[in-house]
């Protein structure tokens, strides 16, 4: 650990830690946030320690996130990069996670933050779940305190006298408890669900679907850190028709990506598309995966848009990114993670299983190389069809 491990001389007593960061779903009279913090400096291709301690709340009603923001201001460098895990008492107000997010925007390039939360704070209240949706989707890591973040937290900032942890009786039934209100706030950003009849009408894997004038994405965004990926943000986008023209989802989607994204940091995104992306949209993707190299991008298509035209088939054989076609397996994440399924199971429709297995022969079809001879055609699977 490092010499200014915890500035202000502050360790955490055995009894306030058992009583503060005891992981009940309903905490009464627990007042007061505390953080045991730890920052790390990139040096080469490793983190070394510059800084641990202790915050909690000061009785003229500064947050403990609040003066930790202040502390890291004067601590952090612009030309260096930086990771700060805290492990909270409490998750943060609607308030702090503001302030979070604005030091987040701040330093987007320098911090990663990983945010341990022993206990969910007004968890049920919308401006305290969007505020946690809003961390997540500026790229801090978002969780819960596992037994391990516990004893951790025991060994290293606790004055334990030498004793080893010991767990409370329903710890871990409600660590998980936990894991699962967190994941249902984080799953979609700004409260967008989709609606059941609209998930079954607009992701139908149909050969031949007409009707379906609009696009859904189902995304994910996933972030490299130590060999490891962690979530940062995931949701849904369709197309946009006021004002003004229609925008395409990928578009609108590309756009948000470019203000999210840190190019010292690799991504994995994930798209369930309820169409595959028409000719312009696959060019969009494809120069956005040239400019961002660390960004792998896996796409997964309910129907294939147009796959008899040679600029769409052409389309998807330049976009970058690992194409697949959307089996039950997705169908049924997709149902779980993003749509307002009221607790209900997916059900699949009767020719799901037979029309993905000809979507995919389609779809193996496209993809196969193409070559192109010398009087300028394009020689496909034996057949002859006009250059685009």
């Amino acid at each position: 650990m490092s010499s200014i491990r915890v500035p202000e001389g502050y360790d955490i007593y055995q009894r306030p830690f058992h009583f503060h960061f005891k992981n009940l779903l309903r905490a009464y009279g627990r007042n007061r946030t505390f953080i045991c913090y730890e920052v790390e400096r990139q040096d080469g291709g490793s983190f070394v320690s510059v800084a641990s301690g202790v915050f909690t709340n000061q009785f003229c009603h500064r947050h403990a996130e609040l003066l930790l923001l202040s502390w890291l201001r004067q601590l952090l460098s612009p030309r260096e990069h930086y990771h700060v895990t805290w492990f909270m008492s409490w998750s943060p107000c609607a308030g702090c996670a503001r302030a979070v997010a604005d030091f987040l925007q701040e330093h987007r390039t320098t911090v990663q933050l990983s945010v341990f939360a022993a206990r969910l704070y007004y968890h049920w209240d919308p401006k305290f779940r969007e505020g946690l949706r809003r961390l997540s989707h500026l790229g801090a890591q978002v969780d819960i305190m596992s037994f391990q973040h516990f004893r951790y937290c025991w060994d290293n900032f606790v004055d334990n006298q030498g004793t080893p942890f010991r767990p409370w009786k329903e710890l871990q039934r409600n660590y998980r408890s936990l894991v699962t209100i967190l994941k249902d706030i984080l799953r979609v950003p700004e409260g967008y669900y989709i609606y059941r009849p609209t998930f079954y009408f607009h992701f139908k894997n149909l050969l031949r679907a007409y009707g379906r004038n609009r696009t859904f994405i189902c995304y994910e965004v996933k972030k490299s850190f130590r060999g490891y990926f962690f979530h940062v943000a995931s949701g849904v986008f369709t197309n946009q028709f006021e004002p003004g023209p229609q925008i395409h989802p990928e578009l609108l989607l590309l756009s948000w990506l470019e203000q999210l994204l840190s190019p010292r940091e690799h991504y994995h995104v994930t798209w369930f598309m309820s169409w595959s992306p028409c000719a312009g949209c696959a060019r969009a993707v494809a120069d956005f995966l040239q400019k961002h190299h660390t960004v792998q991008l896996s796409v997964f298509a309910a129907r294939l848009y147009y796959h008899w035209e040679p600029e769409y088939r052409e389309g998807l054989r330049r976009l970058g990114a690992q194409v697949d076609i959307m089996s039950f397996e997705d169908f049924r994440y997709c149902w779980d993670n993003f749509v307002d399924n009221q607790g209900t199971p997916f059900r699949p429709w009767k020719e799901l299983q037979r029309n993905y297995r000809s979507l995919v022969t389609i779809l193996k079809d496209i993809l196969r190389p193409v070559f192109t001879t010398s009087n300028g055609y394009n020689l496909e699977l034996g057949h002859r069809a006009a250059q685009c």
